[in-house]
């Protein structure tokens, strides 16, 4: 029982809950922000423009947020119900600059195969296979776009405060390696909020 509870709240320092007690302020601030950092919503606000395309892998209020300043989002779902509520969202909105797609882990990556090379200018990874994702994805932002991964400290080691960080060289996978060697001499913006981190990628070399 003791290593059960030690699992589950051991992360529950002090820093922790005031990181904590920080985030559900914001979020009752900016109820229609995205799912990511502060620092990294405030910072795409300048960064988007009304003529970009987007794509987003891992739909929500992002979906929304995005498409409110663009001119087209592609939005990629895997979970059903969430992809009708958020269908149901967009209506709501009278949103019509999103093509919303319903995929499942199998054809996951297929959206790709229609998209060319250097001809988006974002792209958020905030879904499943998020490795592979952010791989096959870099060819197709233009030079200058954006990269957006949520939940970075996951997967790349770092020396986050946010609770399952990795650490020392210890990657989630070789294809976390390959994607962080890819974006090595791009400019990035890591961003956290101390529960959870956001990393921006700027496609150009510094």
């Amino acid at each position: 029982m003791f290593n059960y509870i030690k699992k589950r709240f051991g992360h529950w320092t002090p820093r922790y809950i005031y990181n904590r007690i920080g985030l559900f302020i914001n979020e009752k601030l900016h109820p229609d922000w995205p799912w990511l950092t502060k620092d990294a919503v405030l910072l795409l606000n300048q960064l988007l423009k009304n003529e970009d395309i987007g794509l987003e892998f891992g739909s929500g209020r992002s979906t929304i947020w995005f498409a409110k300043r663009i001119k087209k989002l592609i939005s990629i779902e895997h979970d059903n119900n969430w992809f009708e509520f958020v269908k149901t969202k967009l209506k709501k909105e009278n949103i019509n600059n999103v093509d919303y797609y319903l995929k499942s882990e199998t054809d996951y990556l297929n959206i790709l195969n229609n998209i060319d090379n250097n001809s988006i200018d974002f792209v958020l990874v905030d879904g499943l296979r998020r490795d592979e994702v952010s791989k096959l994805v870099l060819p197709k932002i233009k030079n200058g776009g954006i990269l957006i991964i949520d939940n970075i400290n996951w997967f790349i080691p770092s020396n986050s405060y946010s609770p399952s960080s990795k650490r020392n060289n210890n990657f989630e996978s070789e294809i976390w390696r390959e994607v962080w060697l890819a974006i090595k001499n791009f400019r990035k913006v890591w961003t956290t909020n101390g529960v959870t981190d956001t990393l921006i990628v700027l496609k150009y070399e510094e």
